[in-house]
């Protein structure tokens, strides 16, 4: 009986245990879909201030939103450098005028404020 009685614990300890993990673990993947829905809408936000600034065609808009995808990603994650912030914006900038045409690159190196927005 005594046996009896420490399975029946010992199989309710553990079928409470396994549920406890698994609702910690589908916390965690609504905390990442949140995440992941927030970096879009920020890399959404910069292609449409880009492209309401700049003229751009389909291709462009595509590698400019997952370049901006990127850039938030990036900026999410915990202990991000000021050093890392910075050359993080570097390679924005640089990629930024690799893609863009020069009259493009031109009109949008004008405009410091939307430069500024795009690349930190």
């Amino acid at each position: 009986m005594k046996k009896i009685i420490a399975i029946v614990t010992i199989m309710l300890a553990l079928g409470y245990s396994a549920n406890a993990q698994q609702r910690n673990a589908t916390t965690a993947v609504k905390q990442q879909n949140v995440e992941k829905v927030a970096i879009q809408k920020a890399a959404q936000k910069d292609l449409k201030a880009l492209s309401d600034f700049v003229q751009l065609d389909d291709n462009q808009k595509q590698a400019f939103l997952g370049l901006f995808e990127y850039k938030h990603r990036d900026l999410a994650t915990p202990n991000f450098s000021q050093e890392r912030k910075d050359i993080l914006a570097e390679v924005m900038e640089a990629k930024l005028n690799a893609t863009l045409t020069a009259d493009q690159a031109e009109k949008l190196s004008k405009n410091t404020a939307l430069l500024q927005q795009l690349t930190h």
